[in-house]
């Protein structure tokens, strides 16, 4: 089941009941064997003045995220609605400024 936003609903039907599908048996152990060579490809196409710079700056891209990984994403983002820590504030600046009462609970120290 669906909400009206399209999300599941909690307890309903999963989008992927068989789960992440499993790689055939020895598919990566046979890819990273390759790996000398890849490196080696992707250095000699960055390397050469002939290939096409678009070419270059993926084989140099590829070879920058193995070594050192993806960079961070930044993410800039306006957050909407009342200021919580402005609206604590107040609310401390109130407790500290107003007369104790009577009435006031005693504070546990």
């Amino acid at each position: 089941m669906r909400d009206p936003n399209g999300r599941f609903l909690p307890g309903g039907p999963s989008a992927n009941p068989g789960g992440r599908p499993a790689l055939l048996e020895g598919v990566r152990e046979a890819a990273k064997q390759h790996t000398p060579q890849a490196i080696e490809t992707l250095a000699g196409i960055m390397n050469d003045p002939a290939a096409p710079p678009a070419a270059r700056t993926a084989a140099a891209t590829s070879l920058l995220d193995r070594a050192w990984g993806r960079p961070g994403q930044s993410l800039d983002m306006t957050l909407k609605g009342p200021d919580i820590a402005l609206s604590h504030h107040e609310a401390l600046r109130e407790l500290t400024t107003r007369k104790r009462t009577d009435e006031d609970e005693p504070v546990a120290h």
